[in-house]
């Protein structure tokens, strides 16, 4: 069983950051792992980025309409999902740590921007490529606007209060 099979087991959203793939390997995902809707954002290198968002089948089936909105290729996926019950966008991210502290803060304000544009329910998961304790990993985007906690606050108020600006619960 592959890795992806794996990660699939019993859950209805699964987020995947860094897939190093093409358009062309859903087919592939589609095949191998059927249990699951597969949605996925490419860089032009295979070598580099990818961000996939899966979706159970069973899920699936109280949705109506799946949108993907690419809000940076191979690097910020958002699938929207819309029900007669249900409307929830997902929003997988990697957060690239070569990325210029100002395309950060365009990146964070295209998902506070999907987020605000959404009417349902929003969900950002992803790989933010920073540890909780690691100070020196700073990410503060307050003074452009965006509440964004830094990576030392993931277990404090901050980052829960940031959630649920993104997150109607």
């Amino acid at each position: 069983m592959s890795r992806v099979q794996q990660l699939l087991i019993g859950a209805d959203v699964v987020c995947i950051q860094e897939a190093d793939g093409q358009p062309g390997d859903i087919d592939t995902l589609d095949r191998e792992a059927p249990t699951h809707l597969h949605f996925g954002s490419f860089t032009s290198s295979q070598a580099a980025g990818g961000a996939l968002i899966s979706i159970s089948s069973d899920f699936a089936a109280g949705i109506n309409t799946f949108e993907e909105h690419v809000i940076a290729p191979g690097w910020c996926l958002a699938l929207r999902c819309r029900g007669p019950q249900f409307s929830a966008q997902y929003i997988n991210l990697h957060l690239e740590p070569a990325l210029s502290h100002a395309d950060k803060v365009k990146l964070m304000r295209a998902i506070a921007d999907a987020a605000a544009s959404f009417s349902g329910d929003t969900f950002l998961m992803g790989d933010f490529n920073c540890a909780p304790t690691t100070r020196d990993t700073h990410l503060d985007y307050t003074a452009e606007g965006i509440s964004f906690p830094t990576c030392s606050e993931y277990d404090r108020h901050a980052f829960r209060r940031f959630l649920r600006s993104l997150i109607i619960i």
